[in-house]
């Protein structure tokens, strides 16, 4: 999917998308901001759903805030307990 965004006046072609595995705590929630600010779009997992929820709520306020690219799409999928 092509998506076209404007971040610091410049008109950006969004057609990155990165899984980050982890996504609810430490390094996993930090790359999710990075990588958002970044204008990428997500796929995130965790294994606690509603700690997932928050973060993904979280990054969207942030987007209506301004601070990030508008926009992206943000997808979520919760881990399986047996997976691990």
């Amino acid at each position: 999917m092509n998506h076209t965004s404007k971040h610091k006046g410049k008109s950006i072609k969004r057609e990155k998308t990165v899984l980050i595995t982890g996504a609810s705590y430490g390094i996993g929630e930090v790359l999710a901001v990075e990588f958002i600010r970044d204008g990428y779009d997500l796929v995130l997992t965790a294994r606690s759903e509603d700690k997932l929820t928050e973060v993904r709520a979280e990054l969207l306020k942030n987007i209506l805030n301004g601070k990030f690219i508008s926009s992206p799409w943000i997808y979520l999928f919760q881990m399986p307990r047996q997976c691990l």
